[in-house]
């Protein structure tokens, strides 16, 4: 960090420097992200953990649509070097605001005896594998990633720009709509805490894979004809999607956090997100060679056709 700030005072930007640079940037904000859904369960009762992780997930989601805004404007103004700047601020601003809660909040939790990180990690794997019902949602979620994460690398360019050849300077508009549909159902979370979305889940799942079927079958109905018409269908759907992502992120994420003790959410978490980032690129992979021979919307199709038999044996009553 500090070389590369003396590199910006000297007019110097190497590449590899700033490469670097972004991957601390990335462990910071992995950091930051497992920080908070810890201090969650530590300071929210368990029936308001959906509200506020409802409310996480509206001021995120703002953060992305304004902050490259806001960053584009300094640097514009600025230079490169007061973005940095800020950026510095505003990691120090979360380190403090992180400290002072842990502070307020120390007696309030009492630290376990150590016992070693080894055989604490075994105990926090043991407890998941013991655990039916994290185990069912955490395999169920990384088996997802797999089919559907790779929408908006993979499926979505390969409908709207090389099947409807639309122009690229609108395609970000698809994931515009997205985020809209995102803070509309944060927004709807927290507004309506008494609602227990998790017993929906079910039908949540299979709701989301029906709006991306409906897509994948307007694409092939429509057979690349009717570009505009699509494609405002499409930003209408995927407003629809971001809504119900949310439903069923908001519901796991505070399940987990309200059934894994806090003593090993850190280390759950942490694989939690290892295993996604794992699992994703390798659907990103899948569903790329797939669409590149059956086309993008047939493999939107079936890929939530299994999603939604796998969501069925998994919630199917005995």
């Amino acid at each position: 960090m500090v070389e590369f700030l003396l590199l910006l005072y000297n007019g110097e930007q190497e590449i590899e420097i700033l490469m670097i640079f972004s991957i601390i940037v990335s462990i910071f904000s992995m950091v930051l992200d497992l920080s908070s859904k810890v201090f969650f369960s530590e300071i929210v009762d368990k029936e308001e953990l959906e509200k506020y992780n409802g409310i996480k997930s509206i001021i995120d989601n703002l953060s992305m649509l304004g902050a490259p805004i806001l960053g584009t404007f300094l640097y514009a103004l600025f230079g490169f070097s007061s973005v940095v700047f800020l950026l510095g601020l505003l990691y120090l601003l979360s380190f403090l605001l992180f400290r002072k809660i842990e502070i307020e909040n120390h007696k309030k939790i009492q630290p376990n005896k150590s016992i070693g990180f080894i055989q604490e990690f075994r105990e926090g794997i043991n407890y998941i594998r013991h655990d039916k019902a994290v185990l069912k949602y955490f395999v169920l979620v990384m088996v997802l990633n797999f089919f559907v994460a790779s929408s908006e690398e993979v499926i979505n360019p390969g409908i709207v720009i090389q099947k409807y050849h639309l122009p690229t300077s609108i395609f970000g508009f698809v994931s515009t709509t997205f985020s809209l549909g995102v803070i509309l159902s944060g927004i709807y979370i927290a507004r309506n805490s008494n609602v227990k979305f998790k017993k929906y889940l079910p039908k949540l799942f299979i709701a989301d894979s029906v709006i991306m079927i409906l897509i994948g079958l307007g694409s092939i109905l429509m057979n690349g004809k009717h570009q505009y018409i699509f494609f405002t269908l499409m930003l209408l759907f995927e407003v629809f999607l971001g809504f119900i992502t949310i439903l069923i992120n908001v519901p796991m994420t505070s399940f987990f956090q309200s059934k894994v003790p806090v003593e090993f959410q850190s280390r759950f978490f942490s694989l939690f997100l290892f295993a996604a980032n794992l699992i994703i690129p390798l659907g990103i992979i899948y569903t790329g060679f797939l669409a590149g021979k059956i086309g993008p919307d047939i493999t939107y199709i079936l890929n939530n056709i299994v999603v939604i038999v796998i969501v069925f044996l998994t919630f199917r009553k005995k």
